[in-house]
């Protein structure tokens, strides 16, 4: 069965590949007229939240989480942390 998964997984990848070779570039006048933002945009607004929320309820809130559900306050932890910071601390 696992074989099976991998002939129809490699399947769709070569069908990406194919379409992708295939696929007219779209015009330039299309391109342009995109609306420019900045990449993140979501996480902007999330880090601006948590600071707002962090700021009305203080760190007590922190603490209570930490005492009380350390697994989530460990999620929030680690949603703060950059994606490469586990990659840095091994090389140091």
């Amino acid at each position: 069965m696992a074989d099976g998964l991998s002939k129809a997984r490699r399947k769709v990848a070569g069908a990406r590949a194919a379409n992708a070779k295939t696929a007219k570039p779209e015009p330039a006048a299309k391109l342009a007229a995109r609306p420019k933002r900045p990449k993140k945009t979501l996480g902007d607004d999330f880090a601006a939240a948590l600071r707002a929320d962090f700021r009305a309820h203080g760190a007590g809130v922190i603490a209570a989480v930490r005492a009380e559900k350390p697994d989530q306050y460990l999620k929030v932890v680690l949603t703060m942390l950059p994606k490469d910071f586990v990659g840095k601390s091994r090389c140091q």
